[in-house]
């Protein structure tokens, strides 16, 4: 049988052949399974080991990983340079007629669906049930996912304790699983509580550094010192790394203001700094006050505390609350 897993995410896709393989085999099962990059091992190689005849009887998986054959579009690099020497028919061949359940081909490809060359014969060749689209996780789709998550390992989370593990692990899947894993261990029985995510899953840092930097830009100093002092307080954040962070956005802001007198549209902007339209229109709304020169005071101020801290001339913590107050 043969499979096509795709998606945008290749967390999401290692993720979900770790599931489908506990599926195929049983815990005490002796396991099978050949890895290809598709990028590195040309198709014949690929088609050559699939294709004998197995010696054990056992069920046999194949998996091959980066197999961008399947897109529309191939970029110019060199690791894509055996993928254009690839000659698929005898592959296609094989797997148009293959209905043995106990070799199992899985291709897997980071891409959206439609980037894939759905005409292309050896997409054509595998069925339909057999290609698992994952879509990304957005911002509306995470607490379902969670949910579900939980559901599937027999266990309940609270929709108070779902918000707040959404918020913590802040769109980042393996970490998701990571503090998934502690949260089914910490709790007695099978329900976890909101209590229960804020004693074992630490607060996403960027996501709060992210916090202080947007106050800042928009002129709450209040908030953003408020921010900056309960981060020393619940984390280890050193100061020249809130520097480097706060310097990387307004380097991002000067590029914003730069294309914008150039009278781009936001999207041509977006284009250019590969980033999202919405990343464009909220930066200019959260920064409304900011003009380039201010931006260029603030960047030389920052290279200035980063050097003196590096050198130890003075306090960092308190000059970094100093700087935000001066901003």
């Amino acid at each position: 049988m043969t499979y096509l897993f795709f998606g945008n995410s290749e967390d999401r896709l290692d993720l979900y052949l770790k599931s489908f393989l506990k599926k195929i085999y049983s815990d005490n099962e002796e396991k099978e399974i050949t890895y290809f990059d598709a990028l590195t091992t040309p198709i014949d190689d690929i088609y050559f080991e699939v294709s004998q005849l197995s010696l054990s009887f056992n069920k046999k998986v194949y998996v091959i990983k980066n197999s961008n054959f399947f897109k529309k579009k191939q970029p110019r690099t060199k690791e894509n340079k055996i993928l254009k020497e690839n000659k698929y028919e005898e592959i296609t061949e094989f797997v148009k007629h293959d209905e043995d359940e106990e070799t199992i081909i899985i291709f897997m490809v980071a891409s959206d669906e439609n980037s894939l060359d759905k005409k292309f014969p050896l997409f054509e060749a595998i069925k339909n049930e057999n290609k698992k689209f994952l879509e990304d996780l957005t911002e509306e789709k995470w607490p379902v996912y969670i949910n579900k998550y939980f559901s599937n390992k027999n266990y309940s989370i609270t929709s108070d304790a779902i918000a707040e593990l959404n918020k913590r692990v802040n769109g980042n899947l393996r970490l998701f699983i990571k503090e998934s894993e502690k949260l089914m261990l910490y709790v007695e029985g099978n329900l976890i509580t909101l209590d229960d995510v804020k004693a074992i899953v630490t607060k996403a840092q960027e996501d709060d550094i992210f916090k202080l930097t947007k106050a800042l830009i928009s002129g709450n100093k209040a908030k953003a010192i408020e921010i900056y002092r309960e981060l020393r307080v619940t984390t280890s954040v050193e100061p020249v790394t809130l520097i480097s962070i706060m310097a990387n956005n307004l380097v991002f802001l000067d590029s914003l203001y730069h294309l914008k007198s150039k009278k781009m549209s936001n999207q041509d902007i977006a284009d250019k700094l590969n980033v999202k339209p919405g990343k464009i229109y909220y930066a200019l709304q959260d920064a409304s006050n900011l003009n380039r020169k201010s931006i260029k005071k603030a960047l030389e101020d920052l290279y200035e505390l980063d050097k003196s801290i590096k050198h130890n001339e003075l306090d960092r913590f308190y000059a970094f609350e100093l700087f935000l107050l001066n901003f």
